[in-house]
């Protein structure tokens, strides 16, 4: 089963937060439909604690993380995010909003 995953973060140094979005976005099949937002797809990680840990070496104590599952959703976002959403495969769309 397919496990799908808001993280939210803010980083203190922006060199940080560009390693750690790269290695999200070469690690999992993502989205990003907002500032400081990724949504990723991952089959490695049953619980937001199991992500956490994959992605805890890119956090300091200085940045600020949040890690939701997705299981009911609903909102306002580009047809692109909803088309990621709903896509089983999983593909990578080319976005690079930061």
């Amino acid at each position: 089963m397919e496990n799908v995953y808001l993280v939210n973060y803010y980083f203190n140094n922006m060199d940080f937060k560009d390693e750690f979005v790269k290695y999200l976005k070469g690690k999992y099949p993502s989205f990003q439909p907002m500032k400081n937002t990724i949504m990723l797809k991952c089959n490695d990680a049953p619980t937001s604690k199991e992500l956490y840990c994959h992605i805890a070496p890119y956090i300091t104590s200085k940045d600020k993380l949040l890690i939701t599952p997705m299981q009911d959703y609903y909102g306002w976002l580009d047809a692109d995010a909803w088309n990621w959403l709903n896509n089983k495969q999983q593909e990578k769309p080319n976005n690079d909003k930061n």
